[in-house]
């Protein structure tokens, strides 16, 4: 993995303020207006240089406009582009690999001045979180894509709602008119359709794919964007909707954005308290039913695909929506075929007394008969991280593991350390043959039937091994099971991990991010030990090739601690795989078969 360096406080700082002098220059030269909204409770002035942007940035907020009157101004948003005002911006000093998917700047980690830049719109976000002033930027305003002006100022909005307690999330919520269903989960389950089934039907609508949650006193949704957005083949079952396109909807986009305000303005309440986290799900039959749901299915609902798309989506972003999903009720929305019925369904569930719907962990963890999993650590020359290795298992708290830990010719106090653990550990010595000899001899050693591997600096979430075993148990046909890995950072000012980056970019094949069944390696073969890197996504390789089941899961299961001292940290991404994969899977082709 590439080392990237943090800028400087001090840099990232005198970046915000060139770029906030720039912002004030053009709206002296074409002059300034103001448009005031209040979300959640939040009294936001949106200032424009000039008008080039006010429609596009405004048309979706118009539910959310009010008269400021003597209120004082919470926070405040400056929106400007360089062709209508003909001033030019900055230069930010980053390099062309700075730059990821979700936004975020590699390196600009400052959490008072937070920063990113979205391809998908070619926009520059800032926000100095201390005078909570936030600057939008694009070069043309004219070239704004359907999905910006459907949701304006996404980055800015979330950062001003953390700022003030409250979590932008990606979810819909609908309801009566006194409280509501949050309904979570990625594009594609049935959250859109859902929430205009019912608004059609003349339920209350918070929103179908961004909203505000407030946890004080209650968990409550508030509205954020008055659109809907459908994909064309969907937009054609609401035939009711075309008129309500929004201006410049084009066939040609991927979705079609519905403006529903001022419609739909008498269903689209100021904010209304949560009953029930539910996540979608289709199924065969005929009726939308509840169903019983797994926390950590719900917990991943809500937070992963929110933290994908949300720059500096952080530690903060997922314990808001983790602790909101956990102390509240939830539930499957399993969609039935009849999607005429589904409104009234969901009014129905609006309507009975309050249910846990949940499965919680602490009640499967009871169940008797648990397989043994064994839990593979290779160390070389780790041993001031193995401590927390082990901790971090023992915190899983599940009651069958056989833990292996094996020494790769390390020259430090391993064995100290190791005689100093809580837990009994099989320790396994070879000379320095490199990880995936490593877990080689950790596998042919192994007598769970069940597999996991945890590199010593890296660790897994709460309750990760109880749910990739349930899920492994509950899916017979499953050889592997797998999530996500979520970057932590080691901040050299305070000696702290920092969550960074996206889930969904980061490295697809961490091998511990993984259950697996000991046989697979039986059926596809053990790991590439010729090589000291790229073993994993080898093994990967041979497993898709094989056709043996895997899956992976919508959640985060690895939290990989990046420290400077990683055995991967300043290997070029092709040195370390790609070419020597594209080498061997070559040969292996030209070779006849045996």
């Amino acid at each position: 993995m590439t080392r990237y360096h943090n800028k400087s406080e001090e840099l990232q700082e005198a970046f915000f303020k060139d770029v906030l002098r720039q912002t004030h220059e053009s709206m002296a030269t074409v002059g300034k207006s103001s448009f005031y909204i209040d979300l959640a409770g939040v009294l936001i002035r949106i200032d424009f240089a000039g008008p080039a942007l006010i429609s596009d940035t405004t048309t979706a907020l118009g539910h959310l406009a009010v008269d400021p009157g003597q209120r004082s101004v919470d926070a405040q948003i400056l929106v400007w582009d360089s062709v209508s005002t003909g001033v030019g911006n900055v230069k930010p000093p980053l390099n062309k690999t700075d730059y990821s998917d979700r936004g975020d700047l590699w390196g600009f980690n400052s959490t008072r001045y937070l920063s990113a830049f979205h391809w998908s719109d070619y926009s520059l976000n800032l926000f100095d979180s201390e005078k909570k002033t936030g600057i939008f930027w694009v070069n043309d305003a004219g070239g704004l894509p359907y999905w910006s002006r459907a949701a304006p100022l996404r980055t800015l909005f979330h950062w001003i709602m953390q700022k003030f307690g409250c979590q932008l999330v990606h979810a819909a919520a609908i309801g009566d008119l006194e409280t509501c269903l949050l309904i979570t989960g990625r594009g594609g389950v049935g959250k859109s359709s859902t929430a205009l089934s019912c608004l059609l039907s003349g339920m209350q609508y918070i929103g179908d794919d961004y909203l505000v949650l407030s946890r004080q006193p209650e968990l409550r949704a508030w509205p954020l964007y008055a659109t809907a957005k459908l994909g064309w083949p969907q937009f054609e079952t609401f035939p009711v909707l075309e008129r309500h396109l929004m201006a410049g909807a084009h066939r040609d986009d991927e979705k079609a954005t519905i403006l529903l305000h001022p419609h739909f303005a008498s269903q689209i309440p100021r904010s209304l308290p949560v009953k029930l986290v539910v996540t979608p799900q289709f199924h065969d039959y005929k009726a939308t039913v509840l169903a019983t749901v797994s926390s950590e299915k719900l917990r991943g609902a809500a937070t992963l695909t929110t933290v994908s798309q949300l720059p500096h989506g952080n530690a903060q972003t997922y314990s808001f929506i983790g602790d909101a999903v956990e102390n509240h009720p939830g539930a499957s929305l399993m969609l039935g075929t009849d999607r005429s019925a589904i409104p009234k369904a969901t009014a129905a569930i609006l309507e009975s007394p309050t249910r846990d719907h949940s499965i919680r962990e602490q009640e499967w963890n009871t169940a008797p008969n648990l397989p043994l999993v064994s839990i593979i650590i290779p160390v070389f020359n780790g041993a001031q991280f193995l401590s927390d290795a082990v901790e971090n298992v023992r915190s899983q708290a599940y009651p069958a593991i056989e833990l292996i830990v094996v020494d790769d010719g390390s020259t430090d106090a391993i064995e100290e350390t190791i005689n100093n653990l809580p837990l009994e550990v099989r320790l396994l010595r070879q000379s320095n043959r490199g990880p995936a000899a490593a877990r080689n001899l950790g596998i042919k050693n192994a007598t769970g039937d069940l597999l996991a591997f945890l590199d010593v600096d890296d660790l897994w979430p709460e309750n990760n091994l109880y749910m990739l075993v349930r899920h492994l148990l509950e899916n017979t046909q499953l050889q592997l099971v797998r999530g996500h890995a979520q970057i932590m950072q080691l901040e050299a000012h305070n000696n702290e991990y920092r969550l960074i980056g996206n889930p969904l970019e980061s490295f697809p094949d961490y091998i511990g991010a993984a259950l697996y069944r000991k046989s697979l390696f039986q059926a596809v073969g053990l790991f590439d030990q010729t090589r000291f890197f790229g073993e994993d996504s080898d093994w990967f390789e041979r497993v898709d090739q094989s056709g043996e089941a895997m899956q992976t899961l919508d959640l985060v299961t690895l939290h990989v601690r990046r420290h400077g001292g990683n055995m991967t940290e300043n290997k070029p991404l092709a040195t370390m795989r790609k070419l020597q994969l594209v080498k061997k899977h070559l040969e292996a082709r030209r070779e006849p078969a045996s």
